[in-house]
């Protein structure tokens, strides 16, 4: 398999987060060359258009607000 970033030599391997604990591993392949990461998350967030990703992020801020102020008008 080649990375799509530099056509490296990319090996899978089970990579951990140490800030998440022991048990945080996901299955991920990682370039030789370059060190890029390739996982299902990363690839899918490639594909969604920037345009797509500020309208979820303002939609999530909205209902946070949204939210926070039902609470606490309780």
């Amino acid at each position: 398999m080649t990375c799509s970033r530099c056509d490296g030599l990319v090996v899978h391997e089970y990579l951990l987060d140490p800030r998440e604990g022991p048990l945080s591993g996901f299955h991920a392949s990682r370039c030789l060359n370059c060190g890029a990461i390739h996982d299902d998350v990363i690839r899918l967030n490639q594909r969604v258009p920037p345009s797509l990703k500020r309208r979820e992020i303002a939609q999530t801020l909205v209902e946070t607000r949204t939210a926070e102020v039902q609470m606490v008008s309780l």
